[in-house]
Formats: structure tokens, C-alpha cells, sequence
């Protein structure tokens, strides 16, 4: 068990099985099959299984929490004992070693992403099938000259935290030619988290993404809700995003801070999405099994995040139930503004919802 970064914040976490830090001229290459045995370790949702399957897991281990949403199933006893004794956090503790020693009842509760770079420069990820994450599948953080090339990404649809890609305080990235079919968000955008995240300006910046597949993930291109630090310089183009919930997502909340600018999406063709093709909000609230973070009160203008100079265009959306939503914070319209959504064919129930939010051009 290590201190960690996860979900933006300081947090123990068990060693990722493919860790690296402050390496340079590393790569992960060819056409094996790398596999994270994540059934040993993620809780599943009742409501996200049939009948069959939750009798079958049932079989493997009786610890079911209960939760608002229904029960959650979880591998080990481990694992329900912390959930009830509350997660173990590393600024609790006057030092790292107290909050370990704290923690090491509950092991399997500190599941870890599938790969984890740490201050690594000159990465490249090509060719290789990644399957089956105890949480994130590639999760680069503070890296510079990352290129993720021809890869594949699988988990099952009920794999909770199942992101893709969580790109997270990182510099010249190149994502192309990759098939995401994921758990959770695909390929995700990230900063780190709130104030602690802010103490130090890292934004991720200088971003390529192209000819990039999703399938059967709950959304395809995503930005927060972790990006405290900023996220910047984005470019975004000729994907595609099969049966997701969500095409393309921003998500922030009030206590992110952090600005989110000049980011460019185009030819991106949705098809068969549930609910919306593109949705820019700022009241996400992380929830999971009752544990949440708490809504922010703030009047301090650093708590503020704001989403400004986003173009989307010449993007197709077929199926949902709404083209495109924007809301801002409540009562502070120029928290999300100067977005333009151009030359795009949503074919969706309703067309747009706006609230809170300012010079907001759909043509």
C-alpha cells in the first residue's frame, strides 16, 4: 500500500500492477493482452445486472452494502468492513506510515488503477489490449510526451471506476487510433481536485486526440470533474461514440476552481446515445455507495471554476434525449461562457437547455 494521487486528491491505494515514476523513455508495446483480474476487487450494483449474474456473484461472497441506489456486492469482507468504517485518508495522520498502518486491515478496499505513470517523460503505449481494471485502466499523472497509439481498452460494462484513459496534470499528449469499451467514462480529461490540487499550477495542456473508438461506455470525451489545475489547449477529432449515455461531457462543481479553455471538438459521430450528445454543467456531486463529497459553499473566487472558449463543430448525434445542456453555477452565468456549437446535426427529443450561462452561440 502506498500515498498516492487518486480521483485528485492524496489517497492510499495499493501499488498498481504497472507503476513507473520520474522514469523517462519508457513504452508498453505489441500485441498481448494485459489483464487486471479487477472481478477480485470492484463492488458491482445490483441495478447494472441481471437476475443471473447477481445470484452468481451472491455465490462468491455474501457481503452486500446497502446503498440508495440498491445493493452494492462487494468481493471480500475486507471490503465491507471499510466501507463501514469509512475510508482511510493519508491528511488524517501526522504521517504517511500512521495512515498505511491504519489502513492495512482493509487492503482490498484500496483498490489501484491498472497503470499508473508518475513524472515520466517520453511514454509510449501502442498496440497493447488492456482488460479487466480493479479501478482506472491508464491513469498518466504529471507526465509530459505521452503517445497512446493503436490500443484497445475493455472492461465490463458494471466495472465501477472502469474509466478508459484519465489523463490527469499532463503535457503534450497524443491519443489516436484506439477502441475504448469501458465501465466507466472513456477517455477523460483531468487536474486534480479542489484546493490541495491548486497548490500547484500543473494544468493538462497541449492534448491531440483522433480516429479514436467508443463503445458501450457511459460517455465518450470527457473533462472533469477533477480540473482544479486547469486543462487547456485540447484538441478533439474524427471519433466515434457507439450506445454511450453521454457523447461529450464537462463536468466541474462550485469548490473546483481551476479553468477549463480553449478546447475544440469536430467531426465526432454519436450514434445510438441514451440521453444527450453534449452537456456542460457544474453541479456534479460524486456519489458512491452513500459516501459523497459534500456541496461547496464558497465566496472565495479561487473556489470558482469556470469552462470558457469551447468549440464544438460539424458533429453528428443520432438517438438521446437532448441535444446540448448548459448550466452554469447558480446564479453566476459567467462561470460557463463563449461556447459555440456549430454545424451540428443532433437528432434528439429536445434540442437545448441553458441556464446560467452567457454567450452561449448554437448556429
Amino acid at each position: 500500500m502506498i500515498v498516492t494521487d487518486y480521483e485528485g486528491i492524496r489517497r492510499i491505494r495499493t501499488v498498481s500492477p504497472i507503476n513507473a515514476e520520474g522514469q523517462q523513455d519508457i513504452a508498453i508495446t505489441g500485441s498481448g493482452v494485459i489483464d487486471g483480474n479487477g472481478h477480485l476487487w470492484r463492488p458491482v450494483k445490483e441495478f447494472k445486472t441481471t437476475e443471473r449474474q447477481w445470484k452468481a456473484l451472491l455465490e462468491k461472497s455474501p457481503y452486500v452494502i446497502a446503498s440508495k441506489e440498491g445493493g452494492v456486492w462487494v468481493p471480500e469482507e475486507s471490503i465491507y468492513k471499510a466501507r463501514y468504517r469509512g475510508e482511510v485518508f493519508p491528511g488524517d495522520f501526522e504521517t504517511e506510515e500512521e495512515a498505511l498502518k491504519a489502513a492495512a486491515d482493509y487492503y482490498d478496499f484500496y483498490r489501484p488503477v491498472l497503470l499508473n505513470f508518475r513524472y515520466c517523460d517520453r511514454v509510449l503505449i501502442k498496440g497493447v489490449t488492456f482488460r479487466n481494471s480493479p479501478a482506472w485502466m491508464l491513469h498518466p499523472y504529471f507526465c509530459e510526451n505521452v503517445t497512446v497509439e493503436g490500443i484497445t481498452l475493455i472492461n465490463p460494462p458494471h466495472a465501477q471506476n472502469g474509466d478508459g484513459i484519465d489523463v490527469d496534470s499532463c503535457k503534450n499528449v497524443h491519443i489516436h487510433h484506439s477502441t475504448f469499451m469501458t465501465g466507466d467514462d472513456a477517455i477523460c480529461m483531468k487536474s486534480g481536485k479542489d484546493r490541495e490540487a491548486r497548490k500547484l499550477l500543473k494544468p493538462s495542456e497541449n492534448i491531440y486526440i483522433h480516429d479514436c473508438t467508443v463503445l458501450h461506455s457511459p460517455s465518450g470525451f470527457v473533462v472533469g470533474s477533477e480540473m482544479s489545475r486547469g486543462i487547456r489547449n485540447v484538441l478533439v477529432e474524427n471519433c466515434t461514440f457507439i450506445d454511450s449515455k453521454i457523447g461529450i461531457r464537462f463536468k466541474s462543481a462550485m469548490g473546483r476552481g481551476g479553468i477549463v479553455e480553449d478546447i475544440h471538438i469536430r467531426r465526432i459521430n454519436m450514434v445510438d446515445i441514451k440521453e444527450r450528445a453534449v452537456t456542460i454543467t457544474m453541479d456534479y456531486v460524486h456519489n458512491l455507495m452513500d459516501y459523497h463529497d459534500p456541496v461547496v459553499q464558497s465566496d472565495d473566487p479561487e473556489d470558482i471554476p469556470e469552462f470558457k472558449n469551447i468549440l464544438i463543430e460539424d458533429c453528428v448525434c443520432t438517438g438521446g434525449e437532448i441535444g446540448v445542456v448548459i448550466h452554469g453555477l447558480t446564479g453566476r452565468p459567467e462561470t460557463v461562457h463563449d461556447i459555440t456549437i456549430q454545424n451540428c446535426d443532433f437528432d434528439t427529443v429536445r434540442e437545448t437547455e441553458l441556464l446560467d450561462c452567457e454567450n452561449i452561440k448554437i448556429v
